[in-house]
């Protein structure tokens, strides 16, 4: 099932929103949650294996314990481009079927502190998308992390599925 939804920029989706998801949802991007009780809720509501925080968004010390306690299914997340390689560690950390993790922002390299050990760039990810060693995890057809199809653009336009 798909959802698009669009908002200002500013806007914090709160429990109000998270009520109102399809409880089918496995992927919802761009959103900036209001608390860490949100988190929760969206992810004890909703079976998520994609999870995309704003880059610009917030990411409260207090959703990592959130993420541990529900997010098992969380197969890639993209997190706030002000966090530090550390919390993305602990983040990591917490979702033990997480394939690759994205930082939308390129300095320091990513990948190169806490995370280096577990996790390596991914080739063609642009220096912010990293994929757990060992995983064959790719960037979707659409050069996203997920996509609910697996043909790109023109092929989809020229047919040829």
């Amino acid at each position: 099932m798909g959802l698009r939804a669009t908002f200002s920029p500013r806007a914090k989706a709160g429990w109000e929103f998270v009520e109102a998801l399809p409880t089918g949802l496995i992927a919802l991007g761009f959103v900036d949650l209001e608390s860490p009780e949100t988190l929760a809720r969206l992810l004890e509501r909703c079976p998520l294996e994609h999870l995309w925080f704003n880059s610009s968004g917030q990411f409260y010390a207090d959703m990592r314990a959130a993420l541990s306690e529900r997010a098992a299914r969380l197969r890639t997340i993209a997190l706030p481009g002000a966090l530090k390689e550390v919390r993305l560690a602990e983040v990591a950390a917490a979702c033990p079927a997480l394939e690759l993790l994205c930082r939308m922002r390129s300095q320091p390299e990513l990948g190169s502190l806490e995370l280096a050990e577990d996790w390596e760039p991914l080739p063609g990810g642009g220096g912010v998308v990293l994929r757990r060693r060992g995983s064959t995890a790719t960037l979707a057809a659409n050069g996203a992390l997920w996509a609910p199809y697996d043909r790109n653009v023109a092929e989809l336009e020229a047919g040829t599925i």
